[in-house]
């Protein structure tokens, strides 16, 4: 691509986002996609405030789950030793949040924004263990491949809850697909603080996450 091209290319866009910020709907609710499993599924609902600033209501759904597993060399001649761990969590989190347009290329696509959060996690831990009988040791290959299970074993299932509060930054674009509907592009990072209910854990991480999706614009539409 010569220069011409991309000289090109750079109005096209330049022109193509700017029409879009002329005019602006008082509300917009969105759909969108997270990287972030705990937040996969987000519905977000927007309140434009005087320019430049929005006030940003989300509630996100998402869910996550891990599992491993050990087995032992074969002893007394038949017996190996199987142990499988399995964990699921599932939450909800609703976060309230401002966002300030950035006037890059003359135009308010643009936005950074802050939030503050809190979430409901349940969890789900699994533990099984049992004892199996191998018909031929020397092909027991070395993880979960048994034959001939015996009587003993045991499996134990226990259910957990935690409460976490989080704050988050964002910066991401709204780009204009028709007068009512944009496309959304966000990278955020969050600083998650989580206290289990049911253990005394407490875990505290920042989660760097990416998301996408449409708004659709409606209200009262105000010219800028």
């Amino acid at each position: 691509m010569n220069f011409k091209n991309i000289r090109a290319l750079a109005l096209f866009t330049f022109i193509f986002v700017s029409s879009g910020s002329f005019a602006q709907y008082k509300y917009d609710i969105g759909l969108k996609v997270s990287s972030y499993e705990m937040e996969r599924f987000q519905f977000e609902g927007r309140l434009h405030l005087n320019n430049p600033y929005t006030l940003v209501l989300n509630y996100s759904y998402g869910s996550k789950s891990r599992s491993g597993g050990s087995q032992t060399p074969v002893y007394n001649d038949s017996l190996t030793d199987v142990k499988r761990k399995y964990f699921f969590a599932h939450g909800h989190t609703i976060k309230l949040g401002l966002q300030r347009k950035l006037g890059f290329l003359a135009t308010d696509v643009f936005y950074v924004g802050a939030s503050l959060g809190v979430g409901i996690e349940n969890h789900t831990f699994a533990r099984y263990s049992k004892t199996y009988t191998v018909q031929d040791s020397s092909h027991v290959s070395s993880y979960l491949i048994v034959y001939d299970p015996d009587n003993n074993s045991n499996f134990t299932t226990t259910h957990g809850r935690s409460i976490n509060t989080q704050i988050a930054l964002s910066f991401g674009m709204d780009i204009p697909l028709t007068k009512r509907l944009s496309l959304n592009a966000e990278i955020g990072i969050a600083n998650i603080y989580e206290k289990s209910s049911s253990y005394p854990t407490i875990t505290m991480g920042f989660y760097p996450s990416v998301s996408g999706g449409l708004r659709y614009q409606f209200g009262k539409r105000e010219k800028t």
